[in-house]
């Protein structure tokens, strides 16, 4: 999607240097595939004019990997631009996986079975008398 951007920018005189894009896959339970992919392009430079916003904007819906994906894959694009002006594309509000509840117990569990493998590693290396 940047690169195609970028040639669309490059033809218009368009200024994008800087831009970032910050994508987010959503999963999906049943098949476990990607069921969502949500992409902000973030512009550092203002860019007014809304012609020049609409070439960019068109050039992104273009993408042939954008173009390639399975039908079933909702794809979300948001436009950030430095002016603070979005445009009136789809926006998204963050949202956090659904597995973000039980990433504390995954933190707790891999630090139990690092002490544990510890324990094990130095009853090795010092035997019991």
């Amino acid at each position: 999607m940047m690169t195609i951007m970028g040639i669309a920018a490059q033809t218009h005189g368009i200024d994008i240097d800087g831009t970032k894009l910050h994508i987010t896959k959503i999963m999906s339970a049943s098949p476990r595939r990607i069921g969502e992919i949500v992409v902000e392009v973030h512009f550092p430079k203002p860019i007014a004019d809304p012609k020049q916003r609409e070439i960019l904007e068109r050039a992104a819906a273009t993408c042939p990997v954008a173009q390639s994906l399975h039908p079933d894959c909702k794809q979300t694009v948001s436009y950030r631009y430095a002016n603070n002006r979005r445009s009136t594309g789809a926006r998204r509000r963050f949202v956090r996986p659904r597995f973000q509840k039980h990433y504390a117990m995954f933190t707790f569990t891999i630090a139990l079975l690092a002490l544990i493998a510890g324990y094990f590693f130095l009853r090795q290396i010092r035997p019991k008398k």
